[in-house]
């Protein structure tokens, strides 16, 4: 499995690879505990069997691995600390459900308001990356969610460091704290968050 992933990345039908484990799911009756991210520029790079994955894991861990579903995701935005793109330890992964229509909306409040916040998370050290993405396939209006956000850190004291008055003042000393959440909260439904441990990377 190994020598696969590593063939692919040569052959740059793949960026990069990794593997992470969810330490903290988003709900109680969660049907996966590990997470394999496969990363591309075409979308050809996915016509493979993605039980090649859950081999590795069974090789790895010696345990009892079964693949329960893909998906496919399109990077919109994203930020690097200092062009850092190593995977980071962690990363916090929220599933947002924008309503049909506000997508565009969404994208700049993520794109004008979030971003220059974790911008500015990055400069303390407190983040390393931060990425939006837009669920390409499987979808439709039952699926659940259609966007989400990678939060990376380095640490795993960093992820309480979130929005607070204190860094959200620092860009803009006037802002109607009530309005601000509101205008969040307005564009999307946050339908789960879940903590990934880095486990395993090819780059």
């Amino acid at each position: 499995m190994h020598s696969f992933k590593e063939a692919r990345i040569s052959d740059s039908d793949v960026s990069s690879w990794q593997i992470y484990q969810v330490v903290y799911p988003g709900s109680h009756n969660s049907l996966y505990n590990y997470i394999s991210i496969t990363t591309s520029s075409s979308l050809n790079a996915f016509d493979f069997n993605a039980d090649d994955d859950t081999d590795y894991l069974f090789k790895k861990k010696r345990g009892n691995f079964t693949f329960t579903h893909s998906e496919i995701w399109k990077v919109r935005n994203s930020k690097y600390l200092k062009d850092n793109i190593s995977p980071s330890k962690y990363i916090m992964m929220d599933y947002m459900k924008v309503a049909l229509g506000r997508e565009y909306e969404y994208q700049m409040l993520e794109d004008e308001i979030a971003l220059p916040l974790h911008t500015e998370r990055m400069n303390r050290d407190i983040m390393q990356a931060w990425e939006m993405y837009e669920l390409i396939i499987p979808g439709g209006l039952n699926y659940g969610y259609n966007f989400a956000t990678g939060n990376y850190f380095s640490e795993l004291q960093h992820i309480e460091f979130g929005f607070d008055e204190e860094l959200i003042r620092s860009q803009n000393s006037d802002v109607d704290m009530m309005q601000f959440f509101l205008n969040i909260r307005s564009t999307r439904d946050l339908v789960k968050s879940e903590l990934w441990r880095l486990f395993h990377q090819i780059n």
